[in-house]
This record gives structure tokens, sequence and C-alpha cells, in this order.
């Protein structure tokens, strides 16, 4: 039974040739013209599922979508994959990402560079209310904790009494604010100050 050989620009069903049980046709990069050899049946299945570009490895390096968190001058080779630098936009740390994924977000739109912690920053569930606004928050400072086997997003909240920071539900931090509970102090200042106060009035 014969095959059905999908149409593409960049394949040439009339030079494919079987060779050791398989068949194999040449492909020419649209970008270069450089011509190399595929499997036919791998050629198939990629063009029906829309994911081939007949682009070459070389000429798909040199076309690197542009986003502001991805440094491509950083492109290198570990364990024989090419990894790139990815900076996140909220937190400012570098991680070092497969180059392949990060190509491949990008050009489906789905490419924000932002780190595991803060993957979530800014996004809000359909119908949510917005983070209320408070000059001691800053509602992207997160770190991951780890709780009952699985990781939690918190935020950190610094104390403007002592400097130390603290993590807390993001949640829970909205409804203090929104209810006017909210202290940026941590649990010892908010001890403390009351106490001095009362030996004052007392001298």
């Amino acid at each position: 039974m014969a095959v059905e050989n999908p149409a593409h620009p960049s394949v040439d069903w009339s030079r494919a040739w079987r060779a050791d049980g398989m068949e194999f046709v040449p492909i020419i990069c649209p970008g270069c013209g450089k011509e190399r050899v595929y499997r036919a049946k791998d050629v198939r299945a990629r063009i029906r599922h829309r994911g081939f570009t007949g682009i070459c490895q070389e000429d798909r390096r040199r076309r690197t979508p542009e986003h502001a968190a991805v440094d491509w001058s950083s492109v290198a080779r570990r364990r024989g994959a090419a990894v790139v630098d990815v900076t996140c936009p909220v937190c400012r740390e570098t991680r070092t990402v497969l180059a392949a994924a990060v190509r491949k977000a990008i050009e489906a739109g789905k490419f924000t560079g932002r780190c595991f912690a803060h993957r979530y920053a800014g996004r809000r569930r359909a119908g949510s209310q917005p983070y209320p606004q408070h000059p001691d928050i800053d509602w992207y400072n997160r770190v991951l904790v780890e709780a009952g086997g699985r990781r939690h997003s918190r935020l950190l909240v610094t104390c403007p009494a002592c400097g130390r920071q603290r993590a807390v539900r993001p949640h829970s931090l909205a409804q203090q604010v929104r209810s006017g509970t909210f202290d940026a102090r941590c649990r010892a200042d908010r001890r403390r100050v009351p106490a001095a106060a009362g030996a004052t009035g007392r001298s």
C-alpha cells in the first residue's frame, strides 16, 4: 500500500530512496539552502503534527528569538545539549535553561522568563480580587517553603523595626491588609513597643 507523502516546501519527495529496509528523503533548509537527509517516516510524522520547519540546527541557532530575559550570547553546551542563561524579571536571579525549550516557549508566546518561585507572580485566578497596595509589601518578593512534603509560595515581609524577614501566606496577608489589621513589624517588636510605652507611663 502506497504511503501518502505530505507536501512541504523543504522536502523533495521525488528524490526519496530506500536503503537497509528504510526510506530516506533529502531536506533543504529554507534559510541557508543546506541539504541533509532524514528518515522519511519521521519527516511525515513531523509534518502532519505541524512541527516541521525544515530549518537546520545551525540556522535555527542563528535565528534566536529575542526576549528581554534571555542572554543568547551565553549559549554553551552541557552534557551534549545547548543551554542558555535566563534572568528572572521578578527577582533578577540568573539560571541555566535548555536553549531548545526556551526557543520553543518564546515562539509559542508562552515564555515569561520567571523562575520557579515566581512563575505565578502577577497572575491571579479568574474572578479573584487584585492584591491590595501597601508600602511595606512587595507582592513579587516570594520564596518557596517546604511544608507537608510539598512546596508552597510564601511572601517575604521585612520588619521595619529590626529588619528581619518572615515568610507569610499571600492570601492571609491580603486579608489582613484589606481588614486594616496588617502590621509589618515582627511578633517580637509588636510585643516590645507596648511594653516600652507602659514603662514610660509608669515613670
